[in-house]
């Protein structure tokens, strides 16, 4: 699913102040009366870390009447390790996001620190409900948790309105990009400048895995014709497979995930580097692998996965 991207990997806590002041026009949009800040630890890809100063979030909130601090340190250079400490410090911001956290999510959800969406999207987020039920395969548990649920659901559904979606793809309109025939198109000091388009965007805030739709024709303005021809290849050949996003555990299950993972995935790495480098045969130390495995766990993970697999999606 090419056009798609949906990290709604954030998660929900507690806090308020104040925002940008609302423009006449864009009164649509307005999610609440009062100015509203929330608080958000966002810290992605070991290098991403959320700025106040991103012109796409400063225009969501003269949109919206909602804006984000972000609290995560730039600091630190791991993205576990400052969702570790942000957890063991017990002070969780009004919205946790990244990648790779949903384990952490899971596990610290059971425990109570966050809370399921589904309600709040049934009833407050038709964009987002909207953009699930057209893909049911992909809709999952999601976890959050504070005193502004409502608001905050509304605010990540503003991102799924059509002016929402060019923002978080294309950034400021008329500073970034300009509507030519109802589409978005990129000035030509954004396609012409030495940094490459994404890495511009990364740097105003857009296209950033915050949870987002993310529009592919952001990528065709930019892409050489080898490229473009080799993505048509892909569709024709019918070669694109849905994202696969993964399990929601139980207490139960986790534990026995969390007791072998560990250990597996280290065996697993070192014998995929001895035999890349071709110390060992593949063919005459298979089957003393799959004995190793199996001592390690590998079954029981597989068990426990497919548990939960067939529970969240149906056997």
């Amino acid at each position: 699913m090419r056009a798609m991207k949906l990290p709604l990997a954030f998660a929900i806590a507690t806090s308020l102040g104040l925002s940008a002041p609302l423009l006449a026009a864009d009164e649509d949009y307005r999610i609440v009366d009062k100015p509203l800040t929330l608080t958000i630890h966002f810290h992605s890809g070991d290098k991403i870390v959320y700025d106040n100063d991103w012109p796409v979030e400063k225009r969501a909130a003269e949109l919206t009447g909602i804006s984000l601090d972000g609290v995560a340190s730039m600091a630190t250079q791991k993205s576990a390790d400052a969702f570790n400490l942000m957890i063991a410090s017990g002070d969780l911001a009004d919205i946790v996001g990244g990648n790779r956290l949903k384990d952490g999510f899971n596990q610290y959800g059971q425990e109570g620190a966050f809370q399921p969406l589904n309600d709040l999207i049934d009833e407050h987020a038709p964009n987002i409900k909207a953009f699930f039920e057209s893909r049911p395969d992909i809709k999952s548990a999601i976890s959050y948790s504070n005193e502004h649920p409502v608001e905050t659901i509304k605010y990540f559904d503003f991102w799924f309105t059509e002016l929402g979606r060019r923002l978080s793809n294309f950034g400021v309109e008329g500073v970034h990009y300009d509507l030519v025939d109802g589409k978005a198109i990129y000035k030509p000091e954004v396609l012409n400048a030495s940094d490459p388009v994404n890495a511009q965007m990364w740097n105003i805030g857009a296209q950033i895995p915050k949870g987002f739709w993310q529009d592919f024709e952001y990528q065709v303005q930019w892409t050489n014709e080898m490229g473009l021809e080799s993505i048509a290849l892909y569709e024709a050949g019918d070669y694109l497979t849905e994202q696969f996003l993964g399990v929601s555990m139980n207490p139960e299950e986790q534990n026995v995930y969390d007791k072998y993972q560990g250990n597996l995935l280290t065996y697993m790495l070192e014998m995929q580097q001895i035999w890349i480098l071709g110390t060992e045969d593949v063919e005459a130390g298979w089957d003393k692998y799959q004995e190793q495995l199996d001592k390690l766990g590998y079954h029981k993970i597989i068990e426990a996965m497919q548990s939960a697999y067939d529970r969240q999606y149906g056997s």
